[in-house]
């Protein structure tokens, strides 16, 4: 043999395997999932809402992985979660208002409202504040999340949360 084809065998002989770690780590971070990159989180199967409209609270949680293996869900939030009356559609909104504090909400079934737990504040089912007798309005609103309903499954997407 001569030397070049010699140096050709070595070159190859090191190159391959040194392309095949490279092709490894390049694919485990590009499969590596970013908790940001899942869009639309599962929130609910709209058979298990009531049909007349009132909210229920769902937790709202991630799936895991590391490297190869299936952790358990991760909890982000909770939300309130309802069936839209007119079509084939659902609401989603935090249990909380006044984001930089997150001040919980509970939802009164007499009122049809949403309550603060802190505050002397009552919301409407579309998240607006409603002024009682006397109150002050305080510019406070709960912030409506977007979803959507895919073959009986309610999806929102939480922007802008860290998780």
């Amino acid at each position: 043999m001569h030397s070049t084809t010699k140096k050709s065998i070595a070159l190859i002989a090191i190159a391959v395997p040194m392309l095949a770690i490279l092709f490894l780590c390049v694919a485990f971070l590009v499969g590596a999932k970013d908790t940001e990159t899942q869009s639309w989180l599962y929130v609910a199967k709209t058979s298990e809402l009531p049909g007349d409209g009132t909210p229920i609270m769902k937790t709202v949680s991630v799936t895991q992985f590391d490297a190869w293996t299936r952790l358990p869900d991760k909890p982000i939030c909770q939300v309130f979660v309802r069936k839209s009356l007119s079509a084939d559609a659902a609401s989603v909104m935090y249990t909380w208002h006044h984001d930089g504090f997150k001040i919980p909400l509970r939802y009164d079934p007499i009122t049809q409202r949403y309550v603060s737990i802190c505050w002397n504040v009552t919301f409407d089912l579309q998240g607006k504040e409603v002024t009682g007798k006397g109150s002050i309005p305080s510019d406070l609103s709960v912030t409506q999340l977007p979803a959507k309903v895919i073959d009986d499954v309610v999806w929102v997407r939480l922007d802008g949360v860290r998780y």
